[in-house]
């Protein structure tokens, strides 16, 4: 049995790790900047040519592995509000879109790979909602996307619709256990602190799936619903989510 003291270091030591990767994920470098290349360059300039996403490849050298990829994704999230800032906004959404949707490649899957060391996948997760703040909530077109029968733009679709296609959005129990679900609700927690109603009600959309797996997301929507100046479409959205409603 794993005593106070040895529980206590371990956190410790855990928490040092997690900070030595927010630092290396502050520095890009060549093979980084390879990857990023890879990824925003090789991206189609159709929303239909989605044959195109699955066309693109890692650099070199990335293909068998994952603690490097998931590096790379932390990177990409500390480092968008300068490294993204020159890339048109329709291309970072097909961009984002390649490497978080489920159904274009298989990175993400990293983020939740339990091979990974925990603090590289954890800190990798956390900054995302590095991603959402110097990135997204800048660029997002302020509408909100629920009930629209019109496809929106790339960057747009992407945002709303982020933890239905990416892995790191599922805890349905098929899935195994995960360690990351305080990670993840509180990256969506600070979604809804966003200018942006876009991002807002990505994190709402996100919470919504969680309810039926994480029990505290009911009650991260429901301090949220506290709040006196939530347009009312976007509160009834919030009402929904409480009881996973929303599709």
């Amino acid at each position: 049995m794993t005593s106070r003291r040895e529980s206590i270091a371990a956190a410790k030591d855990s928490r040092q790790r997690r900070e030595e990767w927010e630092q290396r994920f502050r520095k890009g470098n060549d093979a980084y900047f390879a990857w990023l290349s890879s990824i925003f360059e090789g991206i189609p300039s159709s929303d239909i040519d989605h044959a195109a996403l699955l066309e693109i490849e890692d650099p070199p050298g990335l293909d068998d592995l994952p603690d490097e990829r998931c590096r790379m994704i932390g990177t990409m999230c500390h480092r968008s509000g300068m490294d993204l800032s020159d890339i048109p906004d329709d291309r970072v959404g097909r961009g984002l879109n390649y490497v978080f949707n489920q159904a274009f490649s298989d990175m993400a899957f990293d983020l939740v790979d339990q091979n990974v060391e925990p603090e590289l996948r954890h800190e990798a997760i956390a900054s995302i909602a590095i991603l959402y703040r110097d990135c997204l909530e800048r660029r997002c077109t302020p509408i909100l996307s629920h009930g629209s029968s019109e496809l929106g733009a790339p960057l747009s679709n992407f945002v709303y619709m982020f933890w239905d296609n990416s892995p790191i959005g599922s805890f349905h129990p098929v899935g195994g256990v995960r360690d990351d679900g305080p990670i993840i609700l509180n990256v969506l927690a600070r979604t809804l602190d966003s200018p942006s109603i876009a991002c807002v009600e990505s994190g709402l959309h996100g919470l919504n799936h969680m309810v039926w797996y994480l029990p505290e997301a009911k009650g991260i929507i429901e301090r949220f619903l506290e709040r006196h100046d939530i347009p009312l479409p976007l509160r009834e959205y919030a009402q929904a989510a409480t009881l996973g409603y929303n599709q």
